[in-house]
């Protein structure tokens, strides 16, 4: 947990997540040292002449506790140039006896059953119909065009919220989606 919490706050300022084992910046202000030498070293590339500055707003908040669970959140937004920033949410949850992040198989026993019931939900919440691919509703990064769940979520009461960023299924133009899994439409497949 502490890990998780340290990887999305200390990572060196152009990556969004460590890598497993990576180190973490010593801290905020080492962060911040971190972002002004890489704006510095492009705009030494680019002849000095640099337009607009460079923005790094990171936090991590606990989305809900339970006796068993902890789920948090970890948002990032960042510009370093161009057209656009681009905000990231990272969702996770952890058991709460021994910190171990939980996936999604640790929560269910049939993934391969429980994506299916999500993707009707998916495709209810954003108003895809049955027959239309997802591709035609602009979700054109699901490889091979299949709906995924992505190990980006955390478990909140009865419901498992999944986060996907921009250009993770869709262009930034349709931002992030978030939607939620009631696990009640899940129940035959949910662990104790």
């Amino acid at each position: 947990l502490q890990a998780f919490v340290r990887s999305a706050a200390f990572a060196a300022p152009m990556e969004e997540e460590p890598a497993p084992g990576e180190e973490v910046l010593d801290g905020a202000a080492a962060v911040a040292a971190a972002l002004v030498a890489e704006y510095e070293d492009v705009a030494a590339t680019m002849g000095g002449e640099m337009a607009g500055s460079w923005a790094l707003e990171r936090e991590v908040v606990e989305r809900c506790q339970s006796a068993s669970v902890v789920s948090l959140a970890a948002r990032e937004y960042r510009y370093t140039g161009g057209a656009h920033g681009l905000e990231t949410v990272r969702l996770a949850s952890f058991d709460a006896r021994t910190g171990r992040r939980l996936a999604l198989a640790d929560l269910v026993t049939d993934t391969a059953a429980v994506t299916a019931v999500a993707e009707r939900l998916f495709r209810r919440q954003q108003e895809i119909p049955p027959a239309q691919s997802l591709e035609r509703a602009g979700y054109i990064f699901f490889e091979d065009g299949r709906f995924a769940l992505n190990d980006n979520f955390l478990l909140c009461d009865d419901t498992l919220t999944f986060h996907y960023n921009p250009y993770e299924i869709a262009p930034y133009a349709l931002g992030s989606t978030e939607f939620r899994l009631p696990l009640a439409e899940v129940g035959e497949w949910v662990r104790p």
